[in-house]
């Protein structure tokens, strides 16, 4: 547990040369929501861009570890492969929490500034269904950066991304053009809406669990 302690402050203290890019890019953000007319569709897409802007800085320690060849120094010390896997995913799935949660905390402020009562069921199913989606995306980016390096990485990340921008455009124009609605008194669909966040959060779980097994058995391989 201190080795992946230490792991996990040697990437923060590298990813502190980030810290005013990330504040700035907060800052952008929360300013083109508030200037826009309130809608729904503005504060969902605070929370996604929140969790993946800090899902994707948090990315760079592994740019860092490979411009240092770190690794190679910090396996003669007391840890392990295993621990090394281990800190990156820690680092990764805290810094999409925390974003998501940011993401969730400035909506609520931009309801409450024009004078509407926050849906929390709704926030919290938008918050951890983004949560679901950045650890589809993440879980196949850190393994492809496992197995093919950073810079191969990136391009396909960059291919995925656009593949979930689609997916998600079409699923949203499909669900909007069907105009299906279950009737509110339904108990069985209230109990599924209550239940989602936790639902995505296992599946979340689910997904980084068998990515972490993925690239660890690719990092095990490796000759650093």
């Amino acid at each position: 547990m201190n080795a992946i302690k230490g792991l996990l402050i040697k990437d923060l203290l590298q990813l502190k040369s980030y810290k005013r890019m990330i504040i700035i890019y907060m800052i952008i953000f929360t300013f083109f929501a508030v200037s826009q007319p309130h809608t729904t569709g503005i504060e969902i897409t605070i929370i996604i861009w929140f969790a993946f802007g800090f899902g994707m800085f948090s990315t760079a320690a592994f740019s860092y570890d490979e411009i240092s060849k770190s690794d190679s120094y910090v396996l003669t010390l007391p840890t392990t492969k295993k621990e090394t896997v281990i800190s990156k995913y820690i680092l990764i799935i805290a810094s999409t929490t925390i974003g998501t949660i940011l993401g969730m905390a400035i909506s609520l402020i931009i309801t409450a500034i024009y004078g509407q009562f926050p849906d929390i069921i709704n926030l919290l199913v938008v918050g951890t269904g983004t949560i679901l989606v950045m650890s589809f995306v993440q879980s196949i980016h850190i393994c492809c950066i496992y197995k093919y390096g950073v810079t191969k990485g990136r391009i396909l990340i960059l291919i995925m991304a656009a593949i979930a921008a689609l997916l998600i455009a079409a699923t949203v124009f499909t669900v909007k053009n069907l105009n299906m609605e279950l009737p509110y008194d339904v108990s069985f669909s209230n109990i599924l809406i209550n239940f989602l966040p936790i639902i995505f959060i296992a599946a979340s779980s689910m997904i980084y669990y068998i990515s972490y097994k993925i690239s660890y058995k690719i990092y095990i391989k490796k000759e650093i």
